[in-house]
């Protein structure tokens, strides 16, 4: 029975707030945010104990980065530019927020990163649930994104990764969710909710071109008017998806002639990718790479300082057109291998952020992985994309689509472990749930032939 209030209104009892909570529906859900956050609280709570908030913020380089950002964004500094150009600004009006705007309530920023992260996993499963069809797989799937350690380690970073793969993730499941049921608030969301995501983190800016592609492959069923009212709600979609970035870009223009999002992307190509490829082709020794990547770099300082980044920007592009063009072979080898190598690498994170608990990390690291490369998961995600296409092809290729768009991504990039390859995490433990599933029915299958057979000789 409801309560009423003294106004009159009905309240829900304590009684049926449980009865709700743990209904048969909303069980499975509680049960994997529960499990999510408290993994991530604790990690949290260990790491405040072994930082300061000063400290804390000083953990990575491009925490500093995004702060610098922040405060030109936010107009506290006149420096920043440089930043706020290359970052974009999404993640820096956020930290920005917490930093500036409150006071440094850094712990508070990262609670609520806790809470996005968690939620994150819930979404995970009910987009397994909307893919497969399938409760044993998402609940698989859901809790594989719970205890993942590079998801619990980002929760606890001041890094764009967190609040990134929330909108993605929340993005995803609306615009799969809106395909089901046709419903124009789930497009809309959706669109709002991807454009948002490419302003915090401009990896996602090509991922409309799969979406699109997923809704011609979507089995539409009905008639041809409701079809085609499906359509319009996919573009309205894809063009907010597209347009909240571009107003961004349109800034950049006026501001420095250069229509990019941000110019992260082509940077490091530039200082990693194509200085990899030139390094490589002068057959120096790889220990020392990083120096020859720093003056890379540092050849860039001047443009930097004098604000001149379309210059950076053409200069990156040019360089990178060259090289491509004298070393075809070594460059798409370097991209390739660059590229698996972040598909493959294990969390680091956890190293810097919990040093008095290194060594415990260093003795999982050495037994499950070799120099913190472990394509366990890699092959599990192959076969169950095998597994998952015999079923419903359309989804085994959307979901591997997603996790090639992003190992494709990485490959300009390294040396941050599982960080770069992180968004696939919207996917890869559906496809590994597929597996594991797939592996146990075939481990149970000879002990259920044989179980037969013994029944009919008793017969």
């Amino acid at each position: 029975m409801n309560e009423k209030t003294e106004n009159g209104q009905a309240s829900i009892s304590p009684d049926k707030l449980k009865a709700v909570l743990f209904s048969k529906k909303l069980i499975i859900p509680v049960i994997i945010l529960t499990v999510a956050f408290l993994l991530r609280f604790i990690f949290m709570s260990l790491m405040f104990s072994q930082h300061s908030p000063a400290r804390f913020i000083e953990l990575f380089p491009d925490t500093m980065t995004y702060l610098k950002a922040a405060g030109g964004l936010l107009g506290i500094t006149d420096r920043g530019k440089y930043e706020l150009y290359m970052t974009g600004p999404g993640y820096p009006f956020f930290l920005g927020f917490f930093a500036y705007i409150i006071g440094r309530a850094y712990w508070l920023m990262i609670l609520i990163q806790i809470i996005i992260s968690s939620i994150s996993c819930v979404i995970i499963y009910m987009t397994a649930i909307l893919l497969t069809k399938n409760r044993i797989i998402s609940v698989i799937a859901g809790l594989l994104a719970a205890v993942s350690l590079t998801s619990i380690s980002l929760a606890s970073a001041a890094l764009t990764e967190t609040l990134f793969f929330f909108l993605f993730i929340s993005m995803l499941y609306l615009f799969l969710k809106g395909l089901s049921e046709n419903r124009w608030w789930y497009f809309v969301a959706s669109g709002i909710l991807g454009g948002l995501s490419v302003l915090v983190r401009s990896v996602a800016l090509f991922y409309p071109l799969l979406l699109i592609i997923f809704a011609l492959m979507y089995p539409f069923t009905g008639i041809a008017s409701h079809q085609k009212n499906k359509y319009r709600k996919i573009v309205v979609a894809i063009l907010l998806f597209v347009l909240l970035p571009a107003v961004w870009v349109i800034r950049n223009t006026a501001a420095y002639n250069t229509p990019t999002v941000s110019g992260t992307g082509v940077s490091a190509a530039k200082i990693f990718l194509t200085g990899k490829v030139i390094h490589k082709s002068q057959n120096r020794s790889p220990y020392e790479f990083r120096q020859f990547r720093d003056s890379i770099f540092k050849s860039m300082e001047p443009d930097i300082k004098a604000g001149n980044f379309k210059k950076l920007n053409d200069d990156a592009v040019d360089l990178i057109i060259s090289i491509f063009r004298k070393h075809p072979g070594l460059f798409i080898h370097t991209f390739f291998s660059t590229m698996l190598e972040n598909v493959i690498s294990v969390s680091t994170l956890q190293h810097r952020q919990l040093p008095q608990y290194s060594r415990q990390f260093k003795f999982i690291d050495d037994r499950l992985s070799q120099d913190f490369k472990n394509p366990f998961v890699l092959v599990l995600v192959m076969v169950g994309f095998v597994v998952l296409a015999r079923k419903n092809i359309a989804v085994a290729i959307f979901l591997i689509s997603t996790y090639t768009y992003f190992a494709l991504m990485s490959g300009v990039t390294l040396a941050q472990g599982s960080r770069i390859f992180y968004p696939a995490l919207s996917v890869w433990p559906i496809l590994v749930a597929t597996s594991l599933v797939f592996i146990y029915d075939l481990i149970l299958l000879p002990i259920k032939i044989i179980s037969r057979k013994m029944k009919n000789r008793q017969e």
